[in-house]
């Protein structure tokens, strides 16, 4: 039920989000407006994680889901009727933030108190990623179609009626650790040094995702004006994601996980130094294919280190401290965007320092510590 649900959930977020920026360009935002815009959204959302947070020991984790859901339709109602004004603004950056924040602690927080670390962490992880893939492999050029051929009232009234359908499964699960079993105080997460370093690892990659998935695919727009060519990146991702995700998750728990997210650096810098250099469409489309298998070396084991960490300390504090520092990462990188004069210049030069900081990390501090000290 669960993986139904989360399956349904990414159909419907699939077929529009990578094209949120350029719906906002479209109803008149200039790109300083969508960077102001996500910077709003993410600085809404961090406090709202411990909202979050409080909602899932008070009402459980799947009503805080279903609140979740109710938001993003909110959001997508906002953006039916959406036109260059404050309230539409401040209207489409909270109702976002509101579900983004509800629905990912929640969401972390089911996911791993289902996870058994002793059948691999990494296995676990990789087939719940395999489902999102698959979920988001078709959608985008669903989605791209509709823009083209129809308009974006189409799309989001068939996003919401996805988002509609994902509650009837989540609503039919029987769980018994629907709320959390123990309320630890939210400062004792952080008097293990592993999860301080997990933390920071989230912030630096949180950097690169940031930019590959929502910079990237506005950059291509802007350069090349084209619908099509926004909607075939996340599809070219996927198709190389689903491929490799099934093997990581199992070398994640056969293997170092810090050296597989070392090399996922490498790979990753070497993406971006070649974006930078050759900026042109099928480097483009040739460097998220890389970017696709990138994102599992990483995000698997990555993942995997968070959810056993989380078994020894606090599974909701880390499902909440996971999302509070990845949006505060956010934060930071559409903080310092505004106020450059080359948007995308610099969003792939920090994603890049992010994965040389991370690599470097894993190689000389994350290794000295295992997830029992």
């Amino acid at each position: 039920m669960f993986e139904l649900g989360v399956w349904l959930e990414t159909v419907g977020r699939s077929l529009i989000a990578v094209f949120i920026p350029v719906l906002l360009l479209k109803v008149g935002f200039s790109i300083p407006n969508i960077i102001l815009f996500f910077f709003l959204f993410n600085f809404f959302d961090v406090p709202l994680n411990l909202v979050a947070r409080w909602l899932v020991i008070h009402v459980g984790a799947m009503r805080t889901i279903t609140l979740a859901i109710f938001a993003e339709i909110v959001y997508f109602l906002f953006l039916y009727f959406a036109k260059l004004d404050w309230f539409t603004f401040l209207g489409l950056a909270l109702s976002w933030a509101v579900y983004d924040s509800f629905y990912w602690v929640a969401h972390w927080f089911v996911f791993n108190e289902c996870v058994k670390v002793r059948q691999g962490t990494g296995k676990q992880v990789s087939t719940l990623a395999i489902i999102r893939r698959f979920g988001g492999l078709i959608s985008p050029g669903v989605g791209a179609a509709f823009l083209v051929f129809l308009s974006k009232d189409y799309l989001i009234v068939i996003t919401i009626l996805f988002f509609i359908a994902a509650l009837i499964p989540l609503s039919r699960m029987k769980l018994t650790h629907k709320k959390p079993s123990a309320k630890r105080n939210v400062f004792s997460f952080f008097r293990n040094k592993t999860n301080k370093l997990n933390c920071i690892s989230i912030f630096f990659h949180g950097l690169h995702e940031q930019t590959e998935g929502v910079l990237f695919p506005l950059f291509i727009f802007v350069v090349f004006q084209s619908i099509e060519s926004v909607g075939a990146l996340p599809m070219v991702a996927a198709v190389a994601s689903i491929i490799f995700t099934f093997y990581i998750g199992r070398l994640s728990d056969k293997f170092d996980k810090n050296k597989l997210i070392m090399l996922g650096c490498f790979i990753g810098l070497a993406v971006w130094v070649t974006r930078l250099s050759f900026p042109t469409l099928s480097v483009a489309y040739m460097s998220v294919l890389v970017t696709g298998l990138l994102s599992v070396i990483i995000n698997v084991p990555l993942d995997s280190k968070l959810i056993e960490a989380g078994k020894k300390a606090n599974m909701l504090n880390m499902s909440t401290y996971r999302n509070v520092i990845y949006m505060f990462a956010n934060v930071v990188l559409y903080g310092v965007l505004y106020f450059a004069t080359s948007v995308f210049l610099v969003s792939f030069t920090v994603a890049a320092a992010g994965l040389i900081v991370l690599g470097l990390m894993s190689k000389f501090i994350m290794s000295k510590y295992a997830v029992s000290k």
